[in-house]
């Protein structure tokens, strides 16, 4: 339909749609494209950046040569920037970018400029920004993950919590199941990690190695009956070499089930090129004396039963004390795409 052309030393960091407040609007907000840049400069002089804010704004079209209703992209509003703008979202209205290691708040005014209202110096060089809410998560190139809080009076950003341990998180998001909040993020190397706000609770953490490196996300919902509430979401995750893989969260009777079953299926199917799935899995972590990789069941391991035979499975779910009619159900409630 429409497009925008940046300079030709312009690249695009980031792309997102946000919610900010606006007056144009009777609901008092209204939806945008936000995109952060990096502007090279040459090898003398520093790279710049820029912020965008784009409208999808309906045209009148000519009915013999594009359909009744048709779409154009109006930029309202171009914020230079002193570094590359690697990472946007929205928060309560506001518009949230990092630039290099600060984050900063900002509100559309008039739909014409972007003021700054609250600031924060975080790590090294951001690389993820997720919102829930009040609650603003930062994934940093060198100190992993933070937890950071908004508020609007006064305006400030509280730093709640952060991940003491140097990783490198190329991604972050929020997962959640009923009344549970957890955070996920994912390294350059495929490590999959699950925290929670509670650091005295070592079960509350999980480590998966997936073994290819996650470049985005993004968390849909999950619904497990006919209801208007969303009681789970759905964390699909985006790789380099164009895969893409879901995070389901696991009632705890099936989750049971599906680890004993992993188990069995560890021991008896034939093993890709010799090697344990088990130990393919496991993370190396010097801070703890036992994996935590047994909060993740591994669904490519898991998908090797549906292509037994009926008496394999009968046999396998027989040495686990279940029915193989009950472990399918379990398993291809969890398989369906969204």
């Amino acid at each position: 339909m429409d497009g925008y052309e940046f300079a030709s030393n312009e690249l695009v960091n980031t792309l997102t749609c946000v919610s900010l407040e606006t007056t144009s609007t009777e609901s008092g907000s209204k939806n945008f494209i936000a995109v952060g840049t990096t502007i090279n400069r040459g090898e003398d002089l520093a790279v710049k950046g820029a912020t965008y804010i784009f409208e999808v704004v309906e045209v009148v079209s000519d009915p013999n040569w594009t359909p009744k209703r048709w779409y154009k992209l109006k930029l309202r509003v171009r914020d230079d920037a002193k570094g590359p703008v690697t990472a946007v979202c929205g928060i309560n209205g506001y518009l949230v970018s990092s630039m290099g290691q600060k984050i900063f708040v900002r509100a559309l005014d008039l739909d014409e400029r972007l003021v700054g209202v609250a600031f924060l110096d975080v790590g090294v060089y951001v690389t993820s920004l997720r919102s829930m809410k009040n609650l603003l998560l930062i994934g940093d190139a060198v100190k992993s993950v933070w937890l950071v809080a908004f508020q609007e009076d006064p305006y400030k950003l509280v730093t709640l919590a952060k991940d003491v341990r140097k990783r490198h998180a190329t991604t972050v998001d929020f997962f959640f199941a009923g009344g549970d909040l957890a955070i996920a993020s994912e390294d350059e190397e495929g490590v999959l990690r699950l925290f929670a706000y509670d650091p005295s609770d070592l079960e509350s953490r999980g480590e998966f190695h997936g073994h290819k490196e996650c470049r985005s996300t993004i968390m849909i919902a999950r619904r497990t009956k006919d209801e208007q509430l969303i009681p789970q979401a759905k964390l699909v995750s985006g790789f380099t070499d164009g895969s893409l893989s879901t995070l389901t969260p696991v009632d705890e009777a099936v989750f049971k089930r599906l680890q004993l079953l992993q188990g069995q299926l560890a021991r008896n199917v034939q093993h890709t090129a010799g090697l344990n799935p088990k130990a393919h899995r496991i993370v190396r972590n010097d801070a703890v004396s036992k994996p935590l990789s047994k909060n993740v069941l591994d669904g490519q391991l898991l998908s090797e039963f549906q292509v037994l035979g009926i008496s394999r499975q009968n046999e396998i779910t027989r040495q686990i004390g279940t029915e193989r009619a009950l472990v399918l159900h379990d398993w291809s409630s969890l398989i369906v795409p969204w």
